[in-house]
């Protein structure tokens, strides 16, 4: 394990462990229609309600926290956000992140850690002075616990955003402005991360709204905002040949590091003969991508077919763009899977695009077991820099040093990610 001990994928909120919550929660103002509405959407995903109203009864409503809220096991995304829904309903975003960041930081300090990125998000349904005041106090958070630590901890700020367009957009331009208004804080607000569903969001549509964060950037250099983007986690609703697609135009778009990007070093055979499915809309977009970049996938080792693509463009005509199509994971199919994850493999490795790696977290949400096949052993493989996160440590149940320690039990010794901070990649 690194004597350095560097986290630069992990989620604010997500850090908290069931004790935590217990501890926090306690002195907090609960409000009671939030933890409704938790509670609603739990018994959705999991056919059971929680057990929040026993939370507080007693010191044992630690084990009842831990019980609703930790993910140990393999989850599906929709399970593992019915989990994570419990932190906004307790904690919401605009009274108490403050308070969550500073219990938080302590937290990191003591485990040894020097450098962290904490990604947090940034609330569409604030004002424009309520985001000025929320980033203010955080940032005021950030500047008391480096002082009071000595900079033995360097935190810093990532922050969340919606992937949809006008959204994004709005966000983007409050926090840009905020930047520009406070000179002295910039160091602070290193990022900007797309991050919860992935599914419905494809690259294409948030490509002019990157556009406009690297023009910015490049006009901006001291106030600039490196691009993290979550992509290849989530494929339930989309084939495997399109989720590395996402990656590779992830990447296209102006990304500096890659959340995760699972798909891109997943094992195929792991997914042999099971089922996917995606829109007819996404089929043909993958279809025309596959014709635009023909070049340089031949070239890696792709076998493409014009005719085929053409006849497959034309009998997609007659569908409508939402209709469903399933993706039968058969040998034949898992064979073009494995041509086109080697070809953006390859492709990617002469870029300088940065995995971040979180291999609890990638065990537990995506098919990737803990062994040869997880995805980080094929990134270490084809040479793309690797930065080992925690991602969500206190649903996880699992720390930085312990991620170190598992990163290095399946793909051997790992360079420090302290290189790969934001503030470096622009």
């Amino acid at each position: 394990m690194s004597a350095e001990l560097v986290d630069l994928h992990v989620h604010l909120y997500g850090c908290l462990s069931p004790k935590d919550i217990w501890i926090l929660g306690r002195d907090s103002e609960l409000d009671s229609n939030m933890l409704d509405l938790f509670d609603h959407r739990y018994r959705k995903v999991f056919g059971r309600p929680s057990s929040y109203e026993a939370y507080w009864l007693s010191e044992s409503g630690v084990d009842a926290i831990a019980e609703d809220y930790l993910a140990t096991t393999r989850s599906t995304f929709a399970e593992f956000q019915a989990k994570f829904d419990l932190l906004p309903a307790l904690f919401p975003l605009k009274p108490h992140a403050p308070l969550i960041l500073s219990h938080v930081i302590d937290k990191h300090h003591d485990e040894g850690i020097q450098f962290i990125e904490y990604r947090c998000f940034l609330p569409p349904y604030l004002n424009d002075s309520e985001i000025d005041r929320y980033l203010t106090d955080m940032v005021h958070v950030l500047i008391d616990k480096e002082n009071a630590y000595q900079k033995e901890i360097q935190p810093s700020l990532v922050m969340s955003i919606p992937r949809q367009p006008e959204i994004f957009n709005r966000l983007y331009e409050v926090l840009h402005s905020w930047l520009d208004a406070h000179p002295s804080y910039r160091s602070y607000i290193v990022a900007i991360d797309l991050c919860a569903s992935e599914e419905g969001h494809p690259p294409k549509s948030i490509s002019e709204s990157l556009a406009r964060v690297a023009q910015n950037n490049s006009r901006e250099p001291k106030s600039s905002l490196a691009i993290l983007y979550h992509v290849g986690e989530q494929y339930s609703h989309l084939s495997l040949c399109s989720s590395v697609r996402w990656v590779h135009q992830a990447v296209s778009i102006g990304a500096h590091r890659l959340g995760h990007a699972a798909s891109l070093g997943l094992d195929s055979s792991i997914l042999l003969g099971s089922e996917g499915n995606e829109t007819v809309s996404e089929r043909f977009d993958h279809l025309i991508w596959l014709k635009e970049n023909n070049h340089w996938l031949s070239e890696n080792g792709v076998e493409l077919s014009s005719s085929d693509i053409t006849k497959e463009l034309r009998s997609l005509e007659s569908k409508q763009p939402d209709d469903m199509l399933s993706v039968h994971y058969t040998p034949e199919y898992l064979e073009q899977f494995n041509q086109l994850q080697h070809a953006i493999l390859s492709n990617l490795s002469k870029t300088k695009i940065i995995i971040e790696s979180c291999p609890t977290s990638n065990s537990i949400l995506t098919d990737a077991p803990l062994d040869q096949r997880h995805p980080l052993v094929k990134f270490k493989k084809y040479g793309l820099p690797v930065s080992i996160g925690s991602d969500d440590p206190g649903i996880f149940d699992c720390t930085l040093a312990s991620e170190l320690d598992l990163a290095q039990s399946l793909a051997g010794k790992l360079s420090s990610s302290a290189r790969y901070r934001s503030k470096n990649l622009i």
